[in-house]
């Protein structure tokens, strides 16, 4: 009965899809100069990197941007009314399941390489079997998935957010290059050798940005709900914040 129910759901006709007209208020933002932080370099010298505490950052450099608020002469955050078109549509089941398909056939091809290791079995057949075994599980996990995502328009509260930039982090890791030299043997044929060599170290810098709360608005978020064992559990799409709370 499961399997039948399974089976359906990825056949069954696709659920409509969110296309809406609509207008709201939304944060009027600007692009703003935070500071600035060292360029990354090559180095011949390997010392160590880690943070640095340097609030409003260096005065030339990296410059650090960010999208932060504009304000009303009272000190209040500006919102703009707009209109705008929305369209999502639900999961894709095919690229779901290709996508699932890959990913069990690489594992499943890992685990049998292993498994033919432990217990002596041709690699080949082992690791072949096993793929093929990954592959259709994570098809059709992933398609199934898929099939039973419903999608619709939702009306929440968005923060309004202030930034700063208060330092930056320092990466130190090895840089390579490929060596290569052509010999030529007695009979003139020439044979190209090469060999990868580590000369150096590569620095790399990334800026710590810290965010406060100014404001909020009502804006609208599209929202993905998962039907599992008849309970419907809403996914919001929303911008990942990659930068990070300013402690209090």
């Amino acid at each position: 009965m499961k399997v039948h129910r399974f089976v359906e759901r990825i056949f069954e006709p696709r659920p409509k899809p969110v296309d809406e007209k609509v207008t709201y208020e939304e944060a009027a933002l600007q692009s703003k100069y935070l500071g600035s932080i060292p360029f990354d370099y090559w180095s011949p010298f390997g010392f160590s990197g880690g943070y640095t505490h340097c609030p409003g950052g260096l005065t030339s450099g990296q410059s650090i941007y960010r999208d932060t608020p504009v304000y009303e002469p009272d000190g209040k955050p500006r919102v703009d009314v707009v209109t705008r078109n929305i369209h999502a549509n639900a999961f894709s089941v095919p690229l779901f399941g290709a996508l699932g398909a890959v990913g069990g056939g690489g594992l499943g091809y890992g685990l049998g390489l292993l498994l033919s290791h432990l217990v002596g079995l041709p690699a080949g057949l082992t690791a072949g079997v096993s793929a093929g075994v990954g592959a259709l599980g994570g098809g059709l996990g992933l398609a199934g998935y898929a099939a039973g995502d419903r999608v619709r328009l939702e009306w929440r509260e968005v923060p309004i957010r202030e930034k700063e930039l208060e330092g930056y982090w320092e990466s130190v890791t090895p840089h390579y290059e490929q060596r290569c030299h052509t010999t030529t043997d007695s009979d003139g044929k020439s044979k190209t050798e090469c060999h990868t060599v580590q000369n150096g170290w590569n620095h790399t810098f990334s800026p710590d940005v810290r965010y406060w709360q100014v404001g909020s608005y009502d804006g609208p978020q599209v929202v993905h709900y998962q039907d599992s064992s008849g309970e419907w559990k809403p996914t919001a799409q929303v911008k990942e914040e990659t930068d990070k709370p300013r402690d209090p």
